[in-house]
């Protein structure tokens, strides 16, 4: 199944499902049985499941054209990856620094916190 091809099956399942339940529904409505109502709404989605699910003919109207190994291989080039390190202002590292200090700080006090607590 080609993408036009999945495009088109979710496309009749959504028609299809939603136009049983109606008639489903108004049926049901009508004669006034919720038995009837399911039955129908069970035989829209069998008739859906069957009309979606498989890959049928009509499906694959547009094909994929793949390349072969060897043609891929020779045209494939990989990426030159460019990695730049940033470098740290002199006041970004002091804020790194303190807030270091403020964890290990904080840390601490938990701990005596909770020793104390225990």
């Amino acid at each position: 199944m080609d993408w036009q091809g999945q495009k088109l099956s979710e496309q009749l399942m959504q028609i299809m499902l939603v136009a049983s339940a109606l008639i489903a529904f108004a049926v049901g409505y009508v004669i006034g049985s919720f038995r009837l109502m399911l039955l129908i709404y069970l035989g829209g989605v069998v008739l859906t499941t069957l009309i979606t699910v498989p890959n049928w003919p009509f499906f694959n109207r547009h094909p994929l054209k793949w390349l072969d190994s060897d043609e891929a291989e020779r045209n494939s080039t990989p990426p030159e990856t460019v990695v730049q390190k940033k470098k740290t202002s002199k006041a970004h590292q002091k804020l790194l620094g303190t807030e270091m200090e403020l964890g290990v700080r904080l840390w601490g006090e938990m701990k005596t916190n909770l020793s104390n607590w225990l």
